[in-house]
């Protein structure tokens, strides 16, 4: 089954010539209604030199600003439909409770007109058979995209994020599960918990990148969440996303320009019945998996999509048979966390 979510509109372009103060107050009027209406397509509006005015400086300081408000906004409403969904929740897993953070998501994106999103793949599984649901990570973006998901996955998500007002009032609130990096153990209690949601038919997420993508291809996946649905016996729901590279760019508060975002998800891979030792099959598996996927959107070959080297893929090897950490040291332990 199919489902898109888009925002359309059509371009706004000058047709005819004006003198210069009305034309100037017609173009100002232009950019002020498309602004403010927040009717965008994934193709930008024009100028009448021909440049994209969607990648203006002065465009997209607006539009950033505006759509953080709107975040913001949302954030700080949202914990009181949650309280009132929670104190009617009686699932031991705060299901319900949980599903209405993940709206939070949905309406994020909404809030973005610059953020073009087609779901496809196997978007109709049943809400309540558990999955060890994992992605690749190339954008803060990906969480509120990924949210849009019809059904409700407990989030690994890193301690940093429960610190922070209201966002982690609201991860406590939902049941996620928390990881701190700096501690070798947290990766292993944060397994545990995730079983525990497993067993009450609860899906739960995680990055197997450990954290986002610098250059937007596939980083090596740690082992952790492939750990877990093998010793489980949980099926692993695979996860494509491409597009989120440059929507929410680091150290900048400014958000990219319009992106045509594509998530697929795929189908479930079984892992009852199979070893420990073949984790690591299962996790090479699933990876190339979401390679593939992503180079048939970008027309390429999964080499090119493939963010591991010679170099990286001999160190990787030699983490896994316990010779030496891989970089990042704990990220072998840590099964993965938005980051």
């Amino acid at each position: 089954m199919c489902c898109k979510l888009s925002v359309t509109v059509p371009l706004v372009r000058r047709t005819r010539k004006h003198a210069p103060d009305v034309e100037l107050r017609g173009r100002a009027f232009r950019r002020l209604a498309s602004f403010c209406l927040f009717r965008y397509t994934a193709s930008p509006l024009y100028e009448d030199s021909g440049q994209p005015l969607a990648l203006s400086g002065a465009f997209t300081v607006l539009r950033s600003i505006a759509v953080w408000t709107k975040t913001l906004l949302l954030v700080l409403v949202w914990p009181l439909p949650m309280l009132a969904v929670r104190l009617f929740d009686r699932d031991p897993v705060r299901y319900r409770t949980g599903l209405c953070f993940r709206r939070l998501g949905r309406a994020i994106t909404l809030a973005n007109p610059a953020w073009h999103l087609t779901v496809t793949g196997n978007t109709s599984i049943d809400p309540r058979r558990p999955y060890v649901v994992v992605s690749n990570h190339q954008s803060m973006a990906d969480i509120p995209l990924i949210s849009t998901l019809p059904w409700e996955m407990k989030w690994l998500a890193k301690e940093e994020l429960f610190r922070v007002p209201w966002i982690g009032w609201m991860l406590r609130l939902a049941g996620d599960i928390r990881v701190d990096r700096k501690d070798a153990r947290s990766g292993g209690q944060a397994l545990q918990r995730a079983k525990h949601y497993l067993d009450q038919k609860c899906s739960v997420m995680i990055f197997p990148e450990g954290t986002r993508s610098l250059d937007g291809r596939v980083r090596r996946f740690s082992e952790g969440a492939f750990h877990l649905a093998v010793t489980s016996g949980t099926p692993i729901l695979p996860i494509a996303i491409d597009g989120t590279f440059d929507c929410i760019p680091k150290n900048t508060w400014r958000l990219g320009p319009p992106s045509e975002i594509r998530l697929h998800v795929l189908d479930p891979v079984e892992t009852k019945g199979r070893p420990r030792e073949d984790v690591p099959s299962v996790r090479d598996l699933v990876r190339s998996a979401i390679l593939s996927q992503i180079a048939r959107w970008r027309e390429v070959s999964s080499t090119s999509v493939d963010g591991l080297n010679e170099s990286t893929r001999a160190e990787a090897a030699a983490a896994d048979l316990g010779e030496y950490p891989a970089k990042g040291g704990s990220e072998r332990t840590v099964p993965g966390h938005p980051g």
